[in-house]
């Protein structure tokens, strides 16, 4: 009865320990996971949150479409979508295309399926965010000159936004601004190299028309960026004025000496 009554006790205390065991997992899992969750989702405004799901979410469905897809490897998809948009996009992109795509399909795929990987990597775990804003839109724009109009605009403002609210938590120093000074001139080369090749003018058209659609993001993103840049200088002007007035304070040669005032009797 001893030996059994042992056997039990070491049988219950070996659940307990598995229990506890399973427990304190289960705990730090939760933990990790309301942890990723405060920095990615609650730290974050609401509209940035949307947006950065929804564009990691349609990366890595085409993603995926690509992988399953056999053509796709053999280069095949590719030169179908040259095919299909023939005579749909700009006139000089679609010469400069169909000469990269004529030369190696399968290079271009696998360009295209690493890039598309690496965005939606970097969207979805918020890691190298600036590479992944940069290399999606310019893809994005590929697509769009291609004549691939829809969904890549919707996806290029997604990117917009993304970039412009990462614009607005960056310190507001020389350099940014310099670099929103860039920004603007890429946006007027979009528009200057897109709008002169518009092919219509009817309202019912150019919702198709990549030209278009191209010079119209352009010149939506510029006004942004323009807007962006003058309260960026703003700030970086209050910056350093305070600086000067903290500077000036703390030098002791700036600050006047008060007279020694005696006691009269």
């Amino acid at each position: 009865m001893a030996t059994r009554s042992q056997q039990g006790s070491e049988l219950i205390g070996t659940r307990s320990d598995a229990s506890r065991i399973i427990g304190r997992f289960l705990g730090s899992f939760v933990d990790q996971i309301d942890d990723v969750f405060e920095r990615r989702v609650v730290s974050r405004p609401p509209m940035v949150v949307l947006i950065e799901t929804f564009a990691a979410l349609g990366w890595s469905r085409a993603c995926a479409e690509k992988v399953v897809d056999g053509r796709w490897w053999r280069g095949q998809s590719v030169r179908e979508f040259v095919i299909e948009h023939q005579g749909l996009g700009l006139h000089w992109y679609e010469d400069v295309l169909a000469r990269i795509v004529g030369a190696s399909p399968e290079a271009v795929a696998l360009i295209v399926l690493v890039a598309e990987i690496t965005i939606a990597t970097c969207l979805l775990t918020g890691r190298r965010y600036v590479l992944a804003i940069g290399l999606g839109t310019a893809l994005l724009l590929q697509f769009l000159l291609a004549g691939a109009v829809n969904p890549a605009v919707f996806y290029l403002i997604f990117h917009s936004a993304l970039g412009l609210w990462v614009v607005e938590q960056l310190s507001s120093t020389r350099q940014v601004l310099t670099w929103l000074r860039g920004a603007v001139a890429l946006c007027v080369v979009v528009v200057a190299a897109t709008l002169p090749f518009a092919a219509t003018a009817a309202p019912a058209k150019v919702v198709h028309d990549p030209a278009l659609v191209a010079s119209a993001w352009g010149t939506c993103l510029g006004i942004s960026l323009l807007g962006a840049r003058r309260r960026a200088r703003r700030r970086y002007l209050a910056a350093t004025i305070d600086l000067r007035v903290v500077a000036a304070t703390a030098d002791p040669k700036t600050q006047r000496r008060e007279p020694t005032r005696g006691f009269t009797r």
